[in-house]
């Protein structure tokens, strides 16, 4: 998800406001959960809520394909 610059000037509470600033760049629902120590859920509620007021913007996670999947397994059992 990403936050658009003018959702800076909004009047937004403590953890809305560390989700805009921290989303200046793309970041993920568990990083933002991370950055706010709160469970993924709970940020996810976060999140939502600023998305429906329009400060955040949220894309699909990109799907990976069945091959990428088998690489990825094979790398950490290579490990």
């Amino acid at each position: 998800m990403q936050a658009p610059r003018a959702a800076l000037a909004a009047p937004l509470r403590f953890e809305e406001r560390t989700v805009v600033n921290l989303c200046q760049a793309p970041h993920s629902i568990a990083e933002v959960g991370a950055a706010l120590r709160v469970p993924v859920g709970v940020a996810t509620v976060i999140v939502s809520d600023l998305a429906a007021a329009g400060h955040v913007t949220v894309r699909a996670a990109h799907d990976l394909s069945t091959a990428a999947i088998e690489r990825i397994r094979d790398l950490v059992r290579a490990l």
